[in-house]
């Protein structure tokens, strides 16, 4: 026979997950109307999450708060400015020579896969590669770039608008946060702030731990290519380091870029060595690095982080598939606060 509290604690459990999915999507609904004013502040956490630290060590030393929050957040662009303005030129620059590989490679890819029994010729890699260049020159692709160049004025805007918010994060994150629970019932703003306190401790170790390993892998695979004398390993490791913001789908495509390129320079034996330090790298950074430098409390299944990348992308595109897996470790969190709440004393 059942357990009759058992039952009801499954059955408050599961209400609480309804709750949570109805907020969510009609905060979905509600930001869609909002973007312009939501995506900086929703992008404004994170880096706040992750400089927090920063501003209570420099507070210890007696550093005014709006100082400490002031040298945080210029410490944080003229690193994340520094790398942009080495990485991005070096990309651009070679970029000719990254796309004149990758086309060397399908095409020898393709003479590989016709010589295999049985697979239709319009299913080579080359044949897949013309179908979607061809959709997006025809398709919607063009006037998606023409969106972006017409809104180049909002894009500044909000950017701006992103360095104020995150500095008043910094300065007035508790007092903001404070002013938020102050709304909540009396006897539920304890609950409130411990739940509050773990995802924002989840979503600084997270960022944290993302731009360290975007750049050990850049480095590594970067590293390898070169002593593979592949002409192009610098802006290779570029792509591999933008692509370590989206864990696992960022990492197979840059890689597979990689392992591409290596193969049209080198032929089959130095694409599938690329193949291997690419391979190696990854391993080593979800199993060492990773639980290393996030520990336990960011770490998410492979498969929960892949689905939340591809719907994230699905509903807001980049944007969504950013900001997917902390969403997911966020409702990981909670899903833990609730669970140790209806567990008996």
């Amino acid at each position: 026979m059942l357990d009759r509290d058992r039952v009801l604690r499954a059955g408050q459990t599961a209400w609480a997950v309804i709750g949570i999915l109805v907020v969510a999507a009609a905060v979905y609904l509600a930001l869609a109307y909002v973007s312009v004013l939501a995506v900086p502040l929703l992008l404004a956490l994170f880096p706040a999450a992750a400089l927090a630290p920063t501003v209570t060590w420099l507070r210890a030393y007696r550093v005014p708060r709006w100082l400490a929050a002031a040298i945080a957040e210029i410490g944080a662009l003229a690193v994340v400015g520094g790398l942009i303005a080495v990485a991005v030129p070096l990309l651009l620059d070679e970029l000719p020579s990254v796309v004149d590989s990758l086309t060397r490679s399908l095409t020898e890819l393709r003479s590989l896969i016709k010589g295999i029994p049985g697979i239709p010729p319009d299913t080579t890699p080359q044949a897949v590669g013309e179908r979607l260049l061809e959709r997006f020159t025809h398709g919607d692709g063009i006037g998606s770039a023409l969106g972006i160049t017409q809104n180049v004025v909002a894009a500044v805007t909000g950017v701006l608008f992103l360095l104020l918010v995150l500095f008043f994060f910094l300065f007035q994150g508790e007092w903001l946060a404070g002013g938020v629970l102050r709304w909540l019932p009396r006897e539920r703003r304890a609950a409130a702030t411990t739940l509050a306190e773990r995802i924002w401790l989840t979503l600084g170790a997270y960022f944290r731990a993302l731009f360290l390993i975007a750049i050990v892998d850049a480095v590594a695979i970067g590293v390898g290519l070169a002593l593979l004398g592949v002409p192009v390993a610098v802006p290779l490791a570029v792509l591999v380091f933008f692509g370590g913001f989206f864990p696992y789908i960022g990492a197979l495509v840059s890689g597979m870029v990689a392992v591409l390129v290596a193969f049209a320079d080198g032929g089959l034996v130095t694409g599938l060595i690329a193949a291997a330090i690419v391979v190696g790298v990854q391993a080593v950074e979800g199993n060492v690095l990773e639980p290393l430098i996030s520990g336990r409390m960011v770490r998410l299944p492979a498969f929960v982080v892949i689905i939340a990348i591809t719907l994230g992308g699905a509903l807001l595109g980049v944007f969504g598939a950013f900001i997917a897996v902390p969403a997911a470790a966020t409702i990981a969190r909670v899903g833990e606060f609730i669970a140790e709440r209806d567990e008996p004393d």
